[in-house]
Protein backbone atom coordinates (compact mmCIF):
# COMPACT_ATOMS: atom_id res chain seq x y z
CA UNK A 1 0.00 0.00 0.00
CA UNK A 2 1.54 3.16 -0.95
CA UNK A 3 1.14 5.93 1.45
CA UNK A 4 1.09 9.49 2.07
CA UNK A 5 3.97 10.03 3.93
CA UNK A 6 6.40 8.01 2.10
CA UNK A 7 5.16 9.81 -0.95
CA UNK A 8 5.99 13.01 1.05
CA UNK A 9 9.18 11.36 2.53
CA UNK A 10 10.80 10.21 -0.98
CA UNK A 11 10.10 13.43 -2.69
CA UNK A 12 12.05 15.21 0.37
CA UNK A 13 14.94 13.14 0.50
CA UNK A 14 14.78 13.39 -3.96
CA UNK A 15 15.40 17.18 -3.14
CA UNK A 16 18.16 16.65 -0.19
CA UNK A 17 19.46 14.62 -2.77
CA UNK A 18 19.23 17.04 -5.78
CA UNK A 19 21.02 19.47 -3.95
CA UNK A 20 23.75 17.27 -2.76
CA UNK A 21 24.54 16.11 -6.98
CA UNK A 22 24.45 20.18 -7.56
CA UNK A 23 27.13 20.56 -5.63
CA UNK A 24 29.16 17.73 -6.31
CA UNK A 25 29.20 19.59 -10.15
CA UNK A 26 29.78 22.54 -8.91
CA UNK A 27 32.79 21.22 -7.85
CA UNK A 28 34.29 19.86 -10.89
CA UNK A 29 33.90 23.84 -12.31
CA UNK A 30 35.67 27.34 -12.35
CA UNK A 31 37.32 28.37 -9.36
CA UNK A 32 35.75 25.47 -7.08
CA UNK A 33 37.83 23.03 -8.89
CA UNK A 34 41.02 24.18 -7.65
CA UNK A 35 40.31 22.52 -4.28
CA UNK A 36 38.82 19.30 -5.20
CA UNK A 37 39.87 16.06 -7.35
CA UNK A 38 37.23 15.73 -10.47
CA UNK A 39 37.69 11.92 -9.92
CA UNK A 40 36.73 12.13 -6.41
CA UNK A 41 33.65 14.41 -7.33
CA UNK A 42 32.28 12.62 -10.10
CA UNK A 43 32.81 9.07 -8.32
CA UNK A 44 30.98 10.19 -5.31
CA UNK A 45 28.31 11.75 -7.84
CA UNK A 46 27.79 8.48 -9.11
CA UNK A 47 27.01 6.84 -5.25
CA UNK A 48 24.45 9.35 -4.64
CA UNK A 49 22.50 8.68 -7.94
CA UNK A 50 22.20 5.57 -7.11
CA UNK A 51 20.81 6.25 -3.69
CA UNK A 52 18.16 8.89 -5.55
CA UNK A 53 17.53 5.24 -7.76
CA UNK A 54 16.87 3.54 -4.81
CA UNK A 55 14.84 5.73 -2.99
CA UNK A 56 12.23 6.04 -6.44
CA UNK A 57 12.18 2.51 -6.66
CA UNK A 58 11.56 1.74 -3.29
CA UNK A 59 7.60 0.96 -2.46
CA UNK A 60 5.89 1.52 0.70
CA UNK A 61 4.32 -1.63 2.40
CA UNK A 62 1.78 0.58 4.61
CA UNK A 63 4.06 0.78 7.96
CA UNK A 64 5.40 3.93 7.62
CA UNK A 65 7.89 3.80 10.63
CA UNK A 66 8.97 0.22 9.04
CA UNK A 67 9.47 2.15 5.55
CA UNK A 68 11.31 5.04 7.41
CA UNK A 69 14.09 2.69 8.83
CA UNK A 70 14.51 1.01 5.82
CA UNK A 71 15.07 4.04 4.04
CA UNK A 72 17.45 5.29 6.60
CA UNK A 73 19.14 2.24 5.92
CA UNK A 74 19.34 3.03 2.37
CA UNK A 75 21.57 6.52 3.53
CA UNK A 76 23.27 4.89 5.54
CA UNK A 77 24.88 2.44 3.58
CA UNK A 78 25.35 4.97 1.54
CA UNK A 79 27.39 6.94 3.61
CA UNK A 80 29.35 4.24 4.21
CA UNK A 81 30.31 3.18 0.26
CA UNK A 82 30.91 7.17 0.32
CA UNK A 83 33.40 6.74 2.75
CA UNK A 84 35.32 4.00 1.61
CA UNK A 85 35.46 5.55 -1.47
CA UNK A 86 36.98 8.53 -0.22
CA UNK A 87 39.63 5.91 2.10
CA UNK A 88 40.32 4.32 -1.43
CA UNK A 89 41.36 8.05 -2.67
CA UNK A 90 43.25 9.49 0.32
CA UNK A 91 40.96 11.96 0.50
CA UNK A 92 40.80 14.02 4.30
CA UNK A 93 39.50 11.66 6.34
CA UNK A 94 38.41 14.09 9.52
CA UNK A 95 36.01 16.43 7.06
CA UNK A 96 33.73 15.48 4.20
CA UNK A 97 30.86 17.61 3.32
CA UNK A 98 29.50 14.59 1.42
CA UNK A 99 29.29 12.67 4.80
CA UNK A 100 27.79 15.07 6.90
CA UNK A 101 24.98 16.18 4.43
CA UNK A 102 24.18 11.76 4.34
CA UNK A 103 24.52 12.22 7.95
CA UNK A 104 22.02 15.08 8.08
CA UNK A 105 19.90 13.58 6.18
CA UNK A 106 19.62 9.91 7.76
CA UNK A 107 18.52 11.86 10.88
CA UNK A 108 16.01 14.36 9.30
CA UNK A 109 13.93 10.90 7.97
CA UNK A 110 14.27 9.43 11.11
CA UNK A 111 13.13 12.91 13.05
CA UNK A 112 10.10 13.02 10.50
CA UNK A 113 8.25 9.83 11.35
CA UNK A 114 9.02 10.96 15.15
CA UNK A 115 7.49 13.78 15.02
CA UNK A 116 4.27 13.03 12.95
CA UNK A 117 4.22 10.83 15.58
CA UNK A 118 4.34 12.95 18.53
CA UNK A 119 1.94 12.83 21.10
CA UNK A 120 1.61 16.51 20.52
CA UNK A 121 -0.87 15.78 17.51
CA UNK A 122 -4.18 14.61 18.01
CA UNK A 123 -4.37 13.18 14.25
CA UNK A 124 -2.76 10.30 13.29
CA UNK A 125 -1.31 11.01 10.38
CA UNK A 126 1.55 7.60 9.28
CA UNK A 127 0.15 4.82 7.70
CA UNK A 128 -2.23 6.76 5.34
CA UNK A 129 -3.41 5.39 2.17
CA UNK A 130 -2.06 7.60 -0.64
CA UNK A 131 -5.61 8.44 -2.45
CA UNK A 132 -6.76 11.20 -5.11
CA UNK A 133 -9.56 12.27 -2.85
CA UNK A 134 -10.55 15.88 -1.60
CA UNK A 135 -9.27 14.77 2.18
CA UNK A 136 -6.29 12.65 0.85
CA UNK A 137 -4.84 16.10 -1.04
CA UNK A 138 -5.19 17.95 1.78
CA UNK A 139 -3.73 15.61 3.88
CA UNK A 140 -0.59 15.09 1.39
CA UNK A 141 -0.44 19.27 1.89
CA UNK A 142 -0.29 18.74 4.93
CA UNK A 143 2.24 16.64 6.06
CA UNK A 144 4.57 17.77 3.45
CA UNK A 145 4.44 21.56 5.43
CA UNK A 146 5.64 19.33 8.52
CA UNK A 147 8.11 17.70 6.70
CA UNK A 148 9.26 20.68 5.62
CA UNK A 149 10.16 21.71 9.09
CA UNK A 150 12.35 19.30 9.44
CA UNK A 151 14.46 19.06 6.26
CA UNK A 152 14.56 22.99 5.93
CA UNK A 153 16.10 24.67 8.53
CA UNK A 154 14.60 28.11 7.69
CA UNK A 155 11.27 26.75 8.34
CA UNK A 156 12.36 27.23 11.91
CA UNK A 157 13.62 30.56 12.33
CA UNK A 158 11.03 31.26 14.96
CA UNK A 159 9.94 27.94 16.29
CA UNK A 160 7.08 29.24 18.37
CA UNK A 161 5.63 30.18 15.39
CA UNK A 162 6.08 27.36 13.76
CA UNK A 163 4.96 25.21 16.48
CA UNK A 164 1.31 27.05 16.47
CA UNK A 165 1.12 26.57 12.56
CA UNK A 166 1.81 22.79 13.11
CA UNK A 167 -1.16 22.19 15.83
CA UNK A 168 -3.30 24.66 13.70
CA UNK A 169 -2.57 22.02 10.81
CA UNK A 170 -3.26 19.06 13.43
CA UNK A 171 -6.46 20.38 14.40
CA UNK A 172 -7.89 21.00 10.75
CA UNK A 173 -7.05 17.64 10.15
CA UNK A 174 -8.25 15.83 13.25
CA UNK A 175 -11.95 17.66 12.33
CA UNK A 176 -11.93 17.03 8.65
CA UNK A 177 -11.19 13.39 9.36
CA UNK A 178 -14.76 13.32 10.99
CA UNK A 179 -16.44 13.79 7.70
CA UNK A 180 -14.39 10.86 5.57
CA UNK A 181 -17.71 8.74 6.07
CA UNK A 182 -20.56 10.79 3.64
CA UNK A 183 -20.67 9.35 0.45
CA UNK A 184 -21.69 12.51 -1.03
CA UNK A 185 -18.92 13.30 -3.09
CA UNK A 186 -19.83 17.54 -3.30
CA UNK A 187 -19.85 17.56 0.40
CA UNK A 188 -16.51 16.01 0.95
CA UNK A 189 -15.08 18.74 -1.93
CA UNK A 190 -16.95 21.66 -0.10
CA UNK A 191 -16.06 20.48 3.61
CA UNK A 192 -12.07 20.08 2.75
CA UNK A 193 -12.13 23.67 1.07
CA UNK A 194 -13.78 25.34 3.97
CA UNK A 195 -11.14 23.32 6.19
CA UNK A 196 -8.51 24.99 3.90
CA UNK A 197 -10.13 28.68 4.31
CA UNK A 198 -10.37 27.75 7.97
CA UNK A 199 -6.61 27.03 8.09
CA UNK A 200 -5.91 29.75 6.07
CA UNK A 201 -7.54 32.04 8.62
CA UNK A 202 -5.93 30.53 11.57
CA UNK A 203 -2.46 31.06 9.55
CA UNK A 204 -3.18 34.36 9.11
CA UNK A 205 -4.29 35.26 12.60
CA UNK A 206 -1.00 33.32 14.36
CA UNK A 207 0.71 35.47 11.87
CA UNK A 208 -0.81 38.74 13.01
CA UNK A 209 -0.58 37.71 16.87
CA UNK A 210 3.59 36.95 16.66
CA UNK A 211 4.34 40.80 14.87
CA UNK A 212 6.09 43.03 17.26
CA UNK A 213 9.95 43.35 18.14
CA UNK A 214 12.12 40.10 19.10
CA UNK A 215 15.38 40.61 21.10
CA UNK A 216 18.52 39.26 18.89
CA UNK A 217 21.66 38.46 21.40
CA UNK A 218 24.88 39.19 20.52
CA UNK A 219 28.51 39.13 22.23
CA UNK A 220 31.50 41.52 21.80
CA UNK A 221 34.88 41.97 23.05
CA UNK A 222 36.31 45.51 24.20
CA UNK A 223 40.14 44.65 24.39
CA UNK A 224 40.09 41.28 26.54
CA UNK A 225 36.47 42.25 28.18
CA UNK A 226 33.79 39.80 26.33
CA UNK A 227 30.15 41.84 26.90
CA UNK A 228 27.22 40.21 26.09
CA UNK A 229 24.45 42.24 25.54
CA UNK A 230 20.66 41.98 22.65
CA UNK A 231 19.55 44.60 20.44
CA UNK A 232 15.72 44.94 19.36
CA UNK A 233 14.58 44.85 16.82
CA UNK A 234 11.20 45.13 14.71
CA UNK A 235 9.92 41.42 13.37
CA UNK A 236 7.15 39.86 10.87
CA UNK A 237 6.84 36.55 10.64
CA UNK A 238 5.47 35.60 7.14
CA UNK A 239 2.17 33.34 5.69
CA UNK A 240 5.29 30.94 4.13
CA UNK A 241 4.96 27.95 2.83
CA UNK A 242 1.92 27.00 4.99
CA UNK A 243 0.44 29.49 2.66
CA UNK A 244 2.13 27.42 0.00
CA UNK A 245 0.82 23.99 0.52
CA UNK A 246 -3.08 25.72 1.76
CA UNK A 247 -2.88 27.24 -2.33
CA UNK A 248 -1.76 24.27 -3.48
CA UNK A 249 -3.78 22.04 -2.19
CA UNK A 250 -6.97 24.16 -2.69
CA UNK A 251 -6.04 24.24 -6.50
CA UNK A 252 -5.81 19.87 -6.80
CA UNK A 253 -8.95 19.74 -5.01
CA UNK A 254 -10.89 22.19 -7.20
CA UNK A 255 -9.95 20.20 -9.81
CA UNK A 256 -10.97 17.03 -8.59
CA UNK A 257 -14.72 15.94 -10.49
CA UNK A 258 -17.27 13.32 -8.89
CA UNK A 259 -16.72 11.54 -12.48
CA UNK A 260 -13.56 10.46 -10.92
CA UNK A 261 -14.86 9.46 -7.51
CA UNK A 262 -16.50 6.32 -5.66
CA UNK A 263 -16.23 5.74 -2.11
CA UNK A 264 -15.78 2.66 -2.46
CA UNK A 265 -13.40 1.24 -5.20
CA UNK A 266 -14.92 -1.06 -7.79
CA UNK A 267 -11.97 -3.50 -7.74
CA UNK A 268 -9.80 -3.80 -4.64
CA UNK A 269 -5.89 -4.40 -5.42
CA UNK A 270 -4.29 -7.32 -3.98
CA UNK A 271 -2.03 -5.79 -1.93
CA UNK A 272 1.91 -6.49 -2.43
CA UNK A 273 3.34 -8.69 0.31
CA UNK A 274 5.59 -6.95 2.73
CA UNK A 275 9.35 -7.28 2.40
CA UNK A 276 11.21 -9.26 4.96
CA UNK A 277 12.93 -7.53 7.52
CA UNK A 278 16.38 -6.60 6.26
CA UNK A 279 19.23 -7.60 8.69
CA UNK A 280 22.16 -5.57 9.49
CA UNK A 281 24.51 -6.68 6.58
CA UNK A 282 22.39 -6.51 4.07
CA UNK A 283 20.61 -4.12 1.60
CA UNK A 284 17.11 -3.00 2.51
CA UNK A 285 15.01 -5.33 0.08
CA UNK A 286 14.01 -3.20 -2.65
CA UNK A 287 10.61 -3.84 -4.37
CA UNK A 288 10.17 -3.33 -7.78
CA UNK A 289 8.25 -0.17 -8.50
CA UNK A 290 4.15 -0.80 -9.27
CA UNK A 291 3.39 -0.06 -13.42
CA UNK A 292 2.16 3.33 -13.52
CA UNK A 293 -1.50 4.02 -12.69
CA UNK A 294 -3.83 3.52 -15.23
CA UNK A 295 -6.91 6.01 -15.69
CA UNK A 296 -9.82 4.02 -13.49
CA UNK A 297 -13.12 6.11 -12.98
CA UNK A 298 -12.57 5.55 -9.49
CA UNK A 299 -9.94 6.30 -6.38
CA UNK A 300 -10.06 4.82 -3.03
CA UNK A 301 -10.54 7.12 -0.18
CA UNK A 302 -8.20 7.24 2.73
CA UNK A 303 -9.58 5.95 5.95
CA UNK A 304 -7.63 7.06 8.86
CA UNK A 305 -6.91 4.38 11.38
Amino acid sequence: MQTIYMEVLKGLVKEELAKLTGNLIKQTKGFASFFHTEEVSNGQKAVILKLDSQIVEYQSTGDDVRDSKNLSDLIEKTRVAVRSFRNDKNCDKKKSDTLEFLDNLKNYVTNFADKLSSSDFKFNFLNLKLTNTPEGLFYQHMIKYIGKGVFDHDENKNPDVRKKKELAVDKRCFKLNDYKNTNDFELRKARTLESLDELQRDNKMIVSEAKGKVSIPIDVTFGVIPISASITKPWSPKKGSLEVEINEAREEIQRLSARNFVVQSVEQEEEQPAPPENNDDDEPTIVPPPSEATNEDAAVVAANP
